[in-house]
């Protein structure tokens, strides 16, 4: 249909119509309302007789409602948190004002049964320290706001005022109950929110993919209808006695993350397929939009509802974006200044029939299309240009859209490859919300809200200035009070005693308002204003703790909103399911946020087709019960938009799925959202999520779920193999798969740990060691438990006195041996624990850490052993027992270094051990009461800043798949526990028993050997990993190289740690930590940076200001000690 060029004029009772010229051959009709003539009757507030008006209030109003009044005062609770501020603290006020004056009223009938006043009973009174009505108000105040000055109080003399005592009291409380739940409720009950801010002012129908479309936009910038958000709308057609209400059927807009516009699409069962552009002026109609959602802040429903009149519809319009992408910012910004900005464009005048008529009726399919500018796009998005300072729109021009699919989206991809995450992995938005309306004054009107959205010590800030505020304020006023009374001048008649000064009148009011009252300075009732100052103090105060306890409950109940505990898998896996493509996703409700009412959805976002970006949401399978890991299912099908994606589209064409979890709290029955992301890099083309069966930790437990199986996918045509033979081998290592593995180690440990203790305790109990005996069991016990006197009597051990350059020459002796052989070790190290080892066509990683630390010490032992038979020591005075110790946190420390590896690289974990001399000072504090001097503090400090520095300027690239993650992190702080108190145990056997360094090594490797031995066999894995090293040569030749080093490195390290003590061991170690990374980079292909030379300067430069200290120190002290020169 063509419009022609005439000016149609058309006029009924009510309204006129002129013609709005938007180009030379499309007239667009507005309506235009008659204006009133002037006259004394007033205006009308809803001219247009409208059922919703555009702030969202309904003109309805009920009328003769029976037992209205009677119907609020029953549920007065209710009536009191719909009410405004103003009226229900008006209302507690008087609550508590009438309470306190029948209770004042009520002690004094009973002061005056007693005779209180009488001269006559001065000796027994009921009432202490009250001589006038404002005393008894006073009394009645300070009683059930629990202050308590002390100068009145009830005595033992009157039995029945203990009764009113504890009336008032159970009162008070129930009342301050009532108060905070009203708080409460008020709090978190929705704020009544303008639609304004809600959906755009005007409403548009434009041509979306050539059909039709109604289209409005909402927004929620309070994010009150975060969860279980549902936008719903009417068509309100005027009757003769009633409006006719039918339903509209929207397009789901998507995840409210920034405005969105809402379409309704013009078909054959839209109640508009017969209105054209003509029609939208004659018939009068109204739209009715409704927003409801449930806030993740409070958990309550919230409800918004707007409508529009046919004359705020707009033919041939279309909404401008107001969400761009900033390239510096790196995320979407939304302008919400652009909220209600519409654009003109062409589009055809008649309905949606006629168009659809038209097309069947043109024989060569010709489908009839608008301009380019009668697409409407929603959520189109812009590029902000940083040089020019403006934002350009991601659009194609007329030629390049009428170009094929594939030359426009070839020429699109290098603008939108940018893109980074809407959501993050973690849930995070990433917009940026600017030009907000009314932002500051909206933050005010709803203070309960702002202060519950914000961060905890903003939250506490704001409480402490409101009580420092009123502390100061009211203290003033106490001040002033006495200034009028004449307290200043008076000597013996006061308003307010023993207070002289403005500290002593804040601390009255600190302690009126925090019902302290220590007695010593408190109001009389000498003056009116004595007592009515404390009146309103104490409703100050009883407001203020309830805002207090409401805000910090409804703080504390507010549900996370990061996603912890692996809410959803790590990534996405697309694969075929009864004989469908599926995309799949795995969720598991591991603390139960989200268990009631699960409502799992999926959003998809192209950042790489021809159009602008659009949120369309995708359906997804029904799912059980979240009791367990579930699979959430998406089929890929012909109106699916992954229908047309490869495996090959998954590498080059970016996009994103958002998944969103909502659902009830099981605990607090609070509403919970979680949410993240998905993109293309993230989606695992021919994979499978492995069965949760398979990591079943007993056969006697057929329903046990391990939950680290959350993530772990598996290649399909290696799945049928792995589950038949049920041994699938990971080449990721599982999150937490080594805690089970820890705790079994330890559990093998115990079983010699206990029998251990047991015949320990049995040995010192019937001092059997004392009584004597001969035979090998004697002897062995006596070697295992028995106590050498000569060892026992403290004698110092024999000092041989070195210069400073034999320590330096000896300790440089000493460094390099460790050089040499832990640099070899660390190498082979990494190559044992994260390298594929080879046989035939098979490769294989090992995976048994705990066997490397068993050969390690068996070749430790062997060569200890063989060097103490071959020479000869002095005689072994310590008891075999003490070894245990220190040997169990060396297993533990090289258990959990070797456990590490599998989720940090080398140089992370070299990293972590750098300050590895702090906690060995603190050990040392703790088991040896080792002191230190205040410069071995700095030189720690710096050379760990030092290091720290250096490392830090490495890399973290990988050539396996091995990443940081919280397991490796706490592997790391366990082995420096484990780490320093095995030095610092063994630094204290040195100086008690005059022990050689080799005799440590043989006698910690001896119960290393037991314990890692005794674990291996009762785990069932020495004999697979011994079938390891037959199956693959070259692990058996790493193994040994391996453990020779260690042997070795073991020497060196108890020669240095009884020569020169745990701290210096340390340092040494620590330095070796940069050599080691600096190796590993090397043979690795880590990165490294020259920025660490600093940091390296700083670790040498610690060590040389420790020798200049040391050296200094020894000698001030060598002629302090000196003897002095008499002059004679």
């Amino acid at each position: 249909m063509v419009a022609s060029d005439e000016t149609i004029i058309i006029k009924d009772e009510d309204t006129n119509y002129q013609k709005c010229e938007l180009c030379d051959s499309v007239p667009v009709y507005l309506t235009k309302h008659k204006q009133r003539k002037k006259s004394r009757t007033r205006k009308s507030s809803n001219p247009n007789h409208r059922l919703i008006l555009k702030t969202g209030d309904s003109v309805v109003h009920q009328t003769k409602r029976p037992f209205l009044t009677v119907i609020y005062v029953h549920d007065l609770v209710n009536t009191l948190i719909v009410s405004d501020w103003k009226w229900t603290l008006i209302a507690l006020s008087i609550t508590y004002l009438v309470l306190w004056f029948v209770f004042a009223y009520v002690w004094m009938m009973v002061s005056l049964n007693n005779g209180d006043l009488d001269a006559g009973n001065a000796t027994k009174p009921c009432l202490n320290g009250i001589q006038s009505f404002a005393g008894y108000l006073l009394f009645s105040i300070e009683t059930q706001t629990t202050i308590g000055y002390g100068t009145r109080y009830i005595s033992q003399n009157c039995p029945e005022a203990v009764l009113i005592f504890c009336i008032q009291i159970v009162t008070g409380v129930g009342i301050c109950g009532v108060l905070i739940g009203i708080v409460y409720g008020k709090i978190t009950a929705p704020r009544k929110v303008s639609a304004r801010h809600c959906f755009s002012k005007y409403a548009t129908i434009c041509q979306r993919d050539g059909q039709f479309c109604l289209v409005f936009r909402v927004r929620d910038e309070e994010k009150r209808y975060q969860c279980h958000n549902k936008i719903k709308a009417f068509v309100i057609v005027r009757r003769e006695k009633e409006p006719f209400l039918k339903s509209i059927q929207l397009i789901s807009p998507g995840i409210m993350i920034w405005p969105l516009e809402v379409v309704h699409e013009i078909n054959a069962k839209s109640p508009f397929w017969d209105f054209s552009a003509r029609d939208l002026i004659l018939k009068k109609f109204e739209i009715v939009v409704s927003m409801e959602g449930v806030s993740q802040t409070t958990s309550k429903m919230s409800h918004v509802t707007a409508s529009y009149l046919n004359s705020e519809i707009l033919w041939g319009h279309t909404f401008k974006p107001c969400t761009f992408y900033d390239k510096q910012k790196g995320c979407f910004v939304v302008n919400h200044k652009l909220f209600n900005s519409t654009r003109e464009i062409l589009m055809p005048l008649c309905s949606a029939r006629r168009l659809s008529q038209v097309r069947e009726e043109l024989a060569d399919l010709v489908i009839i299309q608008s301009s380019v500018l009668a697409y409407c796009f929603p959520n189109n998005m812009y590029e902000y240009d940083v040089e020019n300072d403006q934002y350009n729109e991601i659009f194609f021009d007329d030629s390049s859209r009428r170009n094929s699919v594939s030359s426009r989206r070839s020429s699109r991809f290098s603008t939108t490859s940018h893109f980074s995450r809407v959501i993050s992995k973690s849930g995070r938005l990433n917009t940026f919300q600017v030009k907000i309306p009314r932002k500051y004054a909206n933050y005010f009107k709803d203070l309960g809200n702002t202060l519950l959205n914000i961060r905890w010590r903003w939250i506490m800030t704001a409480l402490c200035l409101v009580n420092f505020a009123s502390f100061f304020l009211f203290g003033l006023l106490y001040m002033w009070i006495a200034y009028a009374s004449g307290d200043f001048d008076s000597t013996d008649d006061f308003c307010i005693v023993n207070t002289k000064n403005l500290t002593g009148y804040i601390l009255l009011s600190i302690e009126t308002m925090l019902t302290i009252g220590y007695g010593y300075r408190y109001p009389t009732e000498k003056c009116t204003l004595g007592w009515v100052v404390p009146l309103l103090q104490a409703l100050v105060s009883v407001g203020i703790q309830g805002a207090l306890v409401g805000a910090v409950y409804v703080k504390i109940a507010k549900p996370f909103t990061k996603n912890s505990l692996s809410i959803f898998s790590k990534k996405a896996v697309v694969a075929q399911r009864d004989g469908k493509m599926c995309l799949m996703i795995r969720i598991v409700d591991l603390t139960g946020k989200i268990s009631i009412g699960t409502n799992v959805t999926m959003y998809f976002i192209d950042k790489f087709g021809g159009d602008p970006v659009v949120i369309k949401q995708i359906k997804t399978e029904p799912f059980g019960f979240l009791i367990f890991p579930v699979e959430i299912v998406h089929v890929i099908d012909c109106e699916s938009p992954l229908w047309k994606v490869s495996p090959f589209d998954l590498l080059t064409k970016p996009f994103e799925v958002i998944v969103v979890a909502e659902g009830l709290s099981v605990i607090t029955g609070q509403a919970s959202q979680n949410r993240t992301s998905y993109t293309n890099s993230d989606i695992l083309w021919g994979h499978r999520f492995l069965p949760p069966k398979i990591a079943e930790m007993a056969t006697s437990a057929p329903f046990k779920i391990a939950f680290i199986v959350l993530s772990s996918v598996t290649a399909l045509c290696l799945l049928n193999k792995a589950l038949s033979a049920s041994s699938l081998v990971q080449q990721t290592p599982e999150e937490y798969s080594w805690l089970v593995h820890g705790l079994m180690n330890i559990l093998g440990y115990a079983t010699l740990f206990i029998p251990g203790y047991l015949t320990y305790k049995y040995v010192r109990k019937t001092n059997y060691i004392n009584r004597g005996g001969d035979g090998w069991c004697f002897r062995g016990i006596q070697t295992c438990f028995g106590e050498d006197e000569s060892s026992a009597s403290g004698t110092a051990p024999t000092v041989i006195q070195r210069s400073t350059s034999q320590e330096i020459i000896s300790i440089m002796f000493h460094f390099f041996g460790l050089q040499v052989s832990y640099l070899t070790w660390g190498v082979l190290q990494e190559k044992v624990m994260t390298q594929k080892y080879q046989s035939g066509a098979e490769t294989e990683y090992f995976k048994d850490s705990q066997f490397l630390v068993f050969v390690n010490r068996v070749l430790a032992f062997c060569m200890s052993g063989v060097y103490i038979f071959c020479t000869k020591q002095t005689r072994h005075r310590c008891p075999l027992y003490k070894y245990a110790f220190c040997s169990f946190s060396n297993i533990m420390s090289s258990w959990c270094q070797y456990e590490a590896l599998k989720y940090v690289s080398f140089p992370h974990q070299v990293l972590a051990k750098a300050a590895k001399t702090i906690p060995v000072m603190l050990m040392g504090r703790i088991i040896s009461k080792t002191k230190y001097e205040y410069y071995e503090y700095v030189t720690s400090v710096i050379l760990s800043v030092g290091m720290l520095m250096f490392m830090l300027d490495v890399g973290n690239d990988r050539a396996d798949s091995a990443i940081t993650t919280l397991s490796g992190a706490f592997l790391l702080i366990l082995y420096i526990v484990f780490d320093s108190f095995t030095s610092n145990w063994q630094q204290a056997l040195f100086k008690s028993y005059k022990i050689k360094p080799v005799q440590m090594m043989c006698c910690v490797n001896l119960f290393s050997c037991v314990f890692t031995a005794v674990s291996l066999l009762q785990q069932d894995v020495f004999f697979k990993s011994f079938h390891f090293m037959l199956k693959y040569p070259q692990f058996v030749v790493d193994c040994l190289l391996l453990s020779v080093c260690s042997a070795a490195g073991q020497l060196f390290i108890f020669s240095t740690i009884a020569k020169f003590g745990p701290l210096i061991f340390a340092i040494i170690t620590t330095i070796r930590q940069g050599l080691s990374v600096l190796l590993s980079c090397i043979i690795y292909n880590h990165h490294v940076t020259i920025a660490g030379v600093f940091g390296i300067t700083l670790v040498f430069t610690s060590v040389l200001l420790r020798i200049y200290c040391g050296h200094r120190l020894k000698s001030l002290r060598k002629s302090a000690n000196a003897p002095q020169k008499i002059a004679v």
